[in-house]
């Protein structure tokens, strides 16, 4: 209801000023005679006085006038006649002034009337937006039922308010803000980020505007930690309690979807990480027709070729601290939503820092393995090792590849590309190599410098020098250090191995022995 419905209902009753703010909404009806009226009411509340309570001081009327309008009140109704002969015109500009609505009533008509009538309607209203919002609430609950993603609850919300709308989620562990679905102009920018942000971090609903268009901003919880948000933006018509009442109820709907759909992803990963630990492990057995099924069921071909990839973030692999194990989910969630990207089937699992991938192996490995890496990179922010098992053939030979990428996973250390172990002859000879063998190659260098009181200081040396190609010019700016400083370093290797680095011989047993401390 408007100030100007009420001015309808009452043929008596007169404005005096304040025109402009005949649009105003009225929330409810309320006498006050006290001086001090504006502590007695709420925004929205069209006021109704006799003036009983007022001096005769014009700047005490004054002063309640600005009171009001200052509380958000919708309009003051004055009944003169009786405690006030006229309607003071201090009073009467000030309202102007303030572009409030100031209507004049005689004594004659019972405040009774006024509020019994309005009240009726406004409850009638409140009814009607009720029914309304009950009825969209049904329909977008229909929706969701049926929808396949979020992204169709959020089309059906957008036709049932006629708005433009975005959907957020928020992780308050990692801090990181989300869109996950938008329909319509949608505003972007600085100015809606920080209203999304403001209203996650409030955890309450936020109505403001965004150039010319209002915005209302409602959050709901989603999780242990987590929110959703709905951002509503209104395309001809500012928002109404209709609207506000049915993004409350949506914003409850699409949290109830995004915790569901979280759990159904932690089940399928733990039912993929059990069936690819299963295969890593070795206790997969290709004769089990039930075993068989299950892979079947997954879209695995159980006669198919295949790889096993590991992907790293970080040499240690303790997982000791919070932040390792959320570093660890974080490289989980991005290999999956990665792979999901390039379309490609494929189940992981989780081993200490390691993230294992059971890869349908085909034609462009090398090709779609450098894309995951890449997003992975990318999404995470972090150096990623990724290395990749020799292509197989049947699920039963899967504990094999696991081996195979495991050993090569030892022997990588920060490389920005992606080992492939059929690339790896070398390191495959040594995996194969007897114990005393393997012994005595670490011994030969690694061993020796290792006794030194800069020995890791010298093996890091010998590491970057062989990604250098032996330059020792290139070798000292990427370890930052002077030239000199490098040909002493290199000169303390030469002394302690009685070997040149220049010699390939040299250069050979460096590589293997290196290889060969990285193995278990």
């Amino acid at each position: 209801m408007r100030v100007k419905d009420i001015l309808t209902l009452f043929p008596d009753l007169r404005l005096r000023s304040g025109a402009e703010g005949l649009e105003r909404t009225v929330r409810w009806v309320h006498v006050v005679d006290q001086p001090d009226m504006a502590s007695w009411l709420r925004d929205g509340t069209f006021v109704l006085t006799t003036g009983i309570g007022w001096s005769q001081d014009a700047s005490a009327h004054l002063a309640a006038v600005a009171q009001l309008a200052d509380a958000g009140a919708a309009g003051l109704l004055i009944a003169v006649g009786r405690f006030l002969p006229s309607i003071p015109e201090e009073v009467v500009d000030e309202a102007e002034r303030r572009g409030m609505p100031l209507v004049e009533a005689p004594f004659s008509l019972p405040f009774i009337d006024i509020t019994d009538q309005v009240h009726r309607l406004l409850v009638g209203e409140q009814y009607k937006i009720l029914e309304q919002a009950d009825s969209i609430h049904r329909a977008l609950t229909a929706a969701a039922l049926e929808a396949g993603d979020l992204g169709q609850i959020a089309a059906r919300l957008a036709v049932l308010l006629g708005c433009d709308l975005a959907i957020y989620g928020f992780d308050y562990r990692g801090g990181a803000t989300l869109p996950i679905a938008s329909i319509g102009d949608v505003p972007r920018g600085p100015a809606p980020s920080r209203a999304v942000r403001r209203a996650l971090e409030r955890r309450e609903p936020l109505l403001n505007r965004v150039g010319d268009r209002q915005a209302l901003y409602i959050p709901a919880r989603s999780g242990e930690n987590q929110y959703a948000l709905l951002a509503l933006f209104a395309r001809e018509h500012e928002f109404g309690p209709l609207e506000r009442t049915v993004a409350e109820h949506a914003s409850s709907v699409i949290a109830l979807h995004l915790a569901h759909q979280r759990e159904l992803v932690e089940v399928e990963r733990r039912v993929n990480a059990s069936f690819v630990d299963a295969l890593v492990s070795g206790a997969f057995r290709a004769t089990d027709p039930a075993a068989l099924e299950r892979a079947r069921l997954r879209g695995i071909d159980p006669d198919g070729k295949f790889r096993v990839v590991i992907a790293r973030v970080g040499p240690s692999p303790a997982l000791s601290t919070r932040r390792e194990f959320e570093l660890r989910h974080a490289l989980l969630t991005a290999v999956e939503t990665n792979l999901a990207a390039i379309s490609l089937p494929a189940a992981t699992t989780f081993s200490l820092n390691r993230v294992l991938v059971l890869w349908s192996s085909g034609v462009n490995d090398r090709e779609n393995l450098v894309a995951l890496r890449t997003g992975v990179v990318s999404q995470i922010g972090f150096p990623v090792d990724l290395v990749a098992s020799s292509q197989v053939a049947g699920l039963q030979r899967v504990q094999q590849a696991a081996w195979e990428a495991d050993r090569l996973m030892d022997a990588a250390h920060g490389t920005s590309e992606v080992l492939f172990y059929e690339d790896r002859v070398l390191l495959r000879l040594i995996g194969q190599t007897d114990p005393d063998t393997l012994r005595e190659l670490r011994s030969a260098v690694i061993e020796r410098l290792l006794r030194l009181r800069n020995g890791a200081e010298l093996i890091a040396t010998l590491e970057t020098l062989i990604a250098c190609g032996y330059s020792q010019r290139e070798a000292a700016e990427k370890l930052h250090v002077h030239r000199n400083t490098m040909q002493k370093r290199c000169a303390r290797i030469e002394e302690v191995l009685g070997r040149a680095l220049g010699d390939p011989e040299t250069q050979t047993l460096i590589y293997l022995s290196l290889a060969a401390s990285r193995l278990p």
